[in-house]
């Protein structure tokens, strides 16, 4: 799928099949049976890995009010994924004391409460480390070192380390694992 927002909160559940999704802060690789946590207004793009059945719900932003502002996979509860199929059918109007009310209350406590997966692949906001890390995820290596990284930055490999854990809560080498295994993926399947 094309980029595109929301203007409302989305809870995009993978019931089958496996997605990439990708946003200019990152991209998340979204298994089977879990789902993926898209705040309102952020642009992404989803790519199908395999045959996909996915089931949404949207929450508007009162309804959305501390849950995370930036993308992450959740790992989806059995009682998560009932009220999700539930919830897709009720209307978008709903009396909130009904059955629907009820419904999309727990729902939204059990999002509230979700653990979140360590399926996401962070892009630095540093404008030189981003252009870097998009040049490796056209071709992601595990042949690339901190050394060749830090030379091409100029920086030290000290400085370069301390920069890409500070821009991304990762190591460059697990950041590297997950990029090329995230790379390779659609490529498998």
């Amino acid at each position: 799928h094309p980029p595109h927002r929301h203007r409302r909160s989305q809870l995009l559940f993978a019931e089958i099949g496996t997605m990439l999704v990708r946003t200019d802060e990152g991209t998340w690789l979204v298994p089977a049976q879990q789902g993926i946590w898209i705040p309102a207004g952020i642009a992404h793009s989803i790519t199908m890995l395999s045959q996909v059945a996915t089931r949404s719900v949207y929450l508007n932003n009162e309804a959305a009010d501390g849950m995370a502002p930036l993308c992450q996979v959740v790992g989806v509860a059995p009682l998560m994924r009932q009220l999700l199929i539930e919830a897709v059918d009720l209307p978008s109007e709903y009396d909130p004391a009904g059955r629907a009310g009820k419904i999309m209350s727990l729902l939204i406590d059990e999002i509230h409460a979700a653990p979140v997966l360590p399926l996401g692949l962070p892009v630095p906001n540093d404008a030189r480390l981003a252009k870097r890390c998009q040049l490796f995820l056209s071709r992601p290596t595990a042949q690339d070192t901190v050394d060749l990284w830090s030379r091409d930055l100029g920086l030290s490999r000290r400085t370069f380390t301390r920069l890409f854990r500070l821009e991304t809560g990762l190591t460059f080498s697990a950041w590297q694992r997950r990029a090329c295994l995230m790379w390779a993926l659609p490529h498998l399947l």
